[in-house]
């Protein structure tokens, strides 16, 4: 009944993701299926439960990969953060605010959870789409409480790590 609980263990090694165009790496569970959109958006899911689906999506600031551009990111999370009167969430060298919306398509209604991150120039946007009905279900909460650990782990990836 619960042998995806003895599968996908909480101290599961973890995996070094890059996302977006290749600049970012963040740190995600090893379970986690990892596929990249067109547009460059990741998208994470555990493989054994479609109900809960993780993208993460970057916005250059400045229109362009620049590592020397700090701050302009941070910058525009936190006025924006003030602005909807969302609450900062500060990790070391990045800013994020949350926030949820309920998507009322017509025959799958979900909840959209959203992080908004500034990091350097770059503003992620990650979300969690998971299914109304399959909210409390362990594999939805597990997908969920992986993204702010994820959030922390964010980081500029080394040139020879990018992948083209």
């Amino acid at each position: 009944m619960f042998a995806w609980l003895r599968k996908k263990n909480p101290t599961a090694k973890l995996k070094e993701v890059q996302i977006g165009d290749g600049n970012l790496t963040l740190d995600l569970s090893s379970y986690l299926e990892i596929e990249r959109e067109e547009d460059h958006t990741t998208v994470v899911y555990d493989p054994d439960f479609i109900d809960a689906i993780a993208r993460f999506s970057i916005l250059y600031i400045s229109n362009e990969h620049n590592p020397d551009a700090e701050g302009l990111a941070i910058n525009y999370v936190i006025e924006s953060a003030k602005e909807k009167g969302y609450k900062l969430k500060k990790a070391v060298d990045k800013q994020f605010y949350t926030y949820v919306e309920q998507s009322e398509l017509v025959d799958e209604p979900r909840d959209v959870y959203y992080w908004v991150i500034g990091v350097n120039n770059a503003a992620v946007i990650a979300s969690c789409w998971i299914s109304r009905g399959a909210q409390n279900q362990p594999q939805a909460q597990d997908l969920l409480n992986t993204i702010e650990p994820a959030i922390r782990s964010l980081r500029t990836s080394k040139v020879s790590e990018i992948q083209s």
